[in-house]
């Protein structure tokens, strides 16, 4: 079922919540684990008010539902990494600060809708796969790195991958490098670069092959 949460609460040792309850936390309140509980991957936190973690703990975006502006209300101040495993809907604005290290795992990604912009400081990518979709934009702050595969880029040499290139320059909104894996990256349009760094894997296998246009 679900319990309110209307006051301060400190849970000083192990616990296991298990599936079916939701803890509705009230707005102001903040409920303070001192362990991490063992919790599946299912929504367990509702409410505005905030959940407190032990520092540095791992969390999953599945216990606030899949709902990005919930986890970053919540954790507050915290140091936290958020882990997206699976594909996480966005229709607002929402800005990822330092404390929050967004982790994706396959097949976890963000599809946001345009319009709107996801902010983000600090995150963990465990290999090359994309964890950007949708019309929207990625503003990468202090993240000094990125790469087309992010957006979806194949290098296949077939596939047009121009959409993802571009993505994946403009998400460096202050400056940064575009990493160019193994593999012929195809563009079918003008790309235009300014104050971004290309760098590419290796000078006999990177390629990037212009279209038509390209």
């Amino acid at each position: 079922g679900t319990y309110s949460i209307t006051k301060n609460t400190l849970v000083a040792g192990h616990v296991y919540i298990p599936k079916g309850v939701v803890l509705n936390i009230s707005n102001g309140i903040t409920l303070t684990f001192s362990v991490m509980p063992e919790i599946g991957l299912y929504t367990v936190f509702t409410g505005d008010g905030t959940v407190a973690f032990p520092s540095g703990c791992k969390v999953y975006i599945d216990w606030w539902g899949d709902d990005l502006a919930t986890v970053v209300s919540n954790i507050g101040a915290a140091d936290a990494t958020v882990v997206i495993s699976d594909v996480v809907a966005i229709a607002e604005n929402i800005v990822v600060p330092s404390n929050i290290c967004l982790c994706f795992e396959p097949p976890g990604k963000l599809d946001i809708e345009r319009g709107y912009t996801v902010t983000i400081a600090s995150m963990y990518v465990s290999g090359l796969y994309q964890i950007f979709d949708g019309a929207g934009a990625v503003s990468l702050t202090t993240i000094k790195e990125a790469y087309p595969e992010w957006w979806g880029a194949t290098g296949d040499g077939v596939s047009d991958d121009t959409a993802a290139i571009k993505l994946a320059i403009t998400s460096l909104s202050s400056g940064g490098t575009v990493f160019f894996s193994l593999g012929t990256y195809l563009i079918k349009s003008k790309i235009g670069i300014q104050g971004i760094r290309i760098v590419g894997a290796d000078p006999l296998i990177t390629t990037i092959k212009a279209g038509a246009a390209g």
